[in-house]
């Protein structure tokens, strides 16, 4: 909805399967193997939302287009009816509990997507996350070395 490309969501389901494999250690570490986060609700279900044709995507898309609207106005045009995404309730309820337990800083990706939801940063502004972290990590190295969807695909 805020018109990036590939590359660009790309970078951002990585920093979601990073706090997603962060929070689960931290918070439920007999679930945090391997096995059990490629399982429902794990990086697949991840991928799924965020490239399928799921109602989450849709909805997101719509939203980030106009986040001045309200949520039952976006899912009725985005989707055909008012009902809202499950995914609104469950961003709001980590994103509760992260700040409950003062772990904010070590979770900014839920607490950025919390700040858009509620409309205190615009969509677009996700984008900033991915930059800091990319310039100090491994994975700057193999993103530099792909363009268009190689370079999607190495990273």
């Amino acid at each position: 909805g805020a018109g990036f490309g590939a590359n660009t969501k790309s970078a951002m389901v990585r920093l979601g399967a990073m706090e997603l494999n962060k929070f689960a250690a931290r918070y439920l570490p007999e679930h945090a193997r391997c096995e059990a986060l490629r399982e429902a609700c794990g990086w697949t279900d991840l991928i799924v939302t965020c490239f399928g044709n799921s109602r989450h995507r849709v909805w997101a898309e719509a939203f980030a287009r106009d986040p001045s609207r309200s949520w039952e106005d976006v899912a009725l045009e985005a989707c055909g009816d008012a009902r809202l995404p499950a995914g609104i309730k469950i961003v709001n309820d980590v994103e509760a509990f992260v700040r409950g337990q003062h772990a904010e800083a070590e979770f900014p990706f839920i607490s950025k997507m919390h700040s858009i939801l509620m409309r205190q940063d615009a969509p677009a502004s996700v984008v900033n996350m991915a930059m800091p972290h990319l310039l100090h990590d491994e994975a700057m190295k193999v993103a530099v070395l792909g363009s268009g969807n190689w370079g999607t695909a190495i990273a």
